[in-house]
């Protein structure tokens, strides 16, 4: 007997699904970034030093972090409220720029003057990554830019329909801010998500869908992942430490593992050329959280955030991801 129509009649239920994507609001609160590419070409050894000498033919910007989870809810067809940090300079500008020119709402960006704006500058020649010069202050918000950002947080929270944590360790996300947004989200009945970053990890306990790489698993469990079992057993035991509805582990190319109340449900991913798996993880959080807002069960969240996550992988650099881009892979075998 032929699988099609039920196959057939998976793809439309997703399509359905990412066509409710449209118009959801989103609260996105973490650590604001800015990718700088600094593009440029090698012809000659410095006389100064054994080094590469780069003759810089452009300079291109894009957001990263929060930001990046930002344009993948706008990309998908959602609207994007963001609370992070930037720093009183000019890189912090060109954060809202293009917070704003992406249709982000920018209304929640605080400017701290005691911390530069997280730049991470990625110098390329000839397509090849030279090197990576980053400018950042790692320690924890705190005094009136905390409670500014924690104040925005808690008024946004009842008017959007799914919040999302983006970690990258830069200090935006504090304990105390992320347990007043886990607490506030549970009691407006919004679905919370969360990308972690170990070993901090218990202060987003409660939350509703909470995402990992297999290397931050093991370090969040502080134990190695050498097989299957392994796997399933620490998924487990992190997600009943963390009283999550679920956890979802990527695993890069053997596909996602999704633990919830019931059996652990490993998802493969989809045969794709694999360019680049920068913001990878954010296209996932994004694409999970988005479908959570229109209404969908843990298991067709990570379902989506699987094939958000494939569909980055494919293309160059911090990029977004589109419905279209997340349909087309769903028709594609696994």
């Amino acid at each position: 007997m032929s699988d099609a129509p039920a196959a057939a009649q998976k793809l439309a239920a997703l399509s359905a699904r990412l066509a409710a994507f449209a118009g959801k609001r989103l609260l996105v609160i973490g650590d604001l970034m800015l990718d700088e590419y600094v593009w440029g070409q090698v012809n000659r050894i410095s006389p100064e030093a054994p080094v590469m000498v780069v003759d810089v033919t452009s300079t291109t910007y894009c957001l990263g972090g929060a930001g990046n989870v930002a344009s993948n809810v706008q990309a998908m067809g959602g609207h994007a409220i963001v609370c992070g940090v930037v720093g009183d300079d000019p890189m912090g500008r060109v954060v809202a720029d293009q917070l704003s020119s992406a249709g982000g709402s920018t209304d929640g960006v605080i400017v701290a003057t005691d911390r530069p704006t997280t730049v991470k500058t990625r110098i390329v020649a000839h397509s090849q990554q030279v090197v990576r010069v980053d400018r950042e202050k790692r320690i924890p918000l705190s005094g009136e830019a905390l409670e500014r950002l924690t104040a925005c947080a808690a008024a946004a929270i009842p008017t959007v329909d799914a919040v999302i944590l983006s970690d990258y360790a830069k200090g935006a996300l504090a304990d105390s801010l992320v347990r007043a947004a886990v607490a506030t989200a549970r009691a407006h009945g919004k679905p919370i998500a969360a990308n972690l970053k170990p070993p901090r990890v218990d202060p987003f306990a409660g939350a509703a869908f909470l995402t990992l790489n297999l290397s931050e698993a093991e370090r969040a469990a502080n134990e190695p992942i050498a097989s299957e079992a392994d796997l399933l057993r620490i998924g487990a035991a992190l997600r009943e430490r963390l009283s999550c509805g679920a956890l979802l582990i990527t695993r890069g190319a053997d596909g996602v593992a999704l633990f919830t109340d019931g059996a652990p449900l490993l998802l493969p991913t989809r045969r794709v050329e694999v360019y680049d798996v920068a913001g990878a993880g954010d296209a996932v959080i994004s694409a999970a959280a988005m479908a959570l807002a229109a209404g969908a069960s843990f298991a067709e969240a990570a379902v989506i955030g699987n094939l958000a996550g494939n569909a980055k992988v494919t293309k160059l650099g911090v990029a977004a991801v589109t419905r279209d881009e997340i349909r087309r892979l769903a028709e594609m075998p696994s």
